[in-house]
């Protein structure tokens, strides 16, 4: 047996699910709300002092453990040098990017006929039938995104019509549609020459679950 395959201390739980709701960029609050457990039982969790049978279970669910008694069963726990090299790790190879819950056709439109490119997945953690719509999404404001400055105003108004129907049909499912965006610069093969891009990242969450933050890698992999 591992010399450290076992259960998880009150402590080393707490900071576990602490880094998670922060990774996620959920609130206390929310993870409450979508733990089904209340605001207290969480910060008794976070500060170590309890954690019961079922609570490690409803949490697992909220971060969607595929094992629902993961935090209830002997895991094989990473030393302290292991885990800050694995932060470490994190930090040189990933940025933070606050997020935004699209509400409207406009608002999306807005946000992504100007990018360079986009990067969208998600697509395992939602309803196999509402993938269909949220693909249809993605690909049409790529092709808007290519001829959107040959559109007239009235054209504009009735592609945001389109859009509408579009998010609202993804919206029925109980699905948000969250982006984030990153300008930065890149360097292209045989060239000295820095050019100014504008990335957006797309996903999709179970309304109540989504995350005030993206982790995305910082070298770019993106639809031009």
């Amino acid at each position: 047996m591992k010399e450290n395959f076992r259960k998880l201390t009150l402590l080393e739980l707490g900071l576990i699910i602490k880094i998670q709701r922060e990774f996620r960029g959920w609130s206390q609050e929310q993870l409450a709300e979508i733990s089904k457990l209340s605001v207290r039982t969480i910060q008794r969790v976070e500060n170590a002092v309890s954690a019961s049978f079922d609570t490690k279970r409803s949490l697992a669910s909220a971060f969607d453990l595929k094992d629902l008694d993961y935090f209830n069963n002997p895991i094989d726990i990473p030393s302290l040098e292991k885990f800050e090299e694995e932060q470490k790790e994190l930090e040189e190879n990933f940025l933070k990017l606050d997020t935004i819950i699209i509400k409207t056709g406009k608002q999306f439109v807005e946000l992504t006929v100007k990018s360079t490119g986009d990067y969208s997945s998600n697509y395992d953690e939602i309803p196999k039938d509402i993938i269909n719509e949220c693909t249809n999404l993605i690909d049409t404001m790529r092709e808007t995104r290519d001829i959107f400055e040959m559109y007239s105003e009235l054209q504009k108004v009735e592609m945001y019509a389109e859009f509408d129907n579009l998010i609202n049909s993804i919206f029925n499912f109980g699905i948000s549609i969250v982006l984030a965006e990153r300008k930065t610069f890149i360097k292209f093969e045989n060239s000295d020459k820095a050019f100014p891009v504008k990335m957006v990242y797309i996903n999709f969450f179970k309304k109540g679950s989504e995350p005030k933050q993206f982790l995305v890698p910082k070298e770019i992999n993106c639809n031009f």
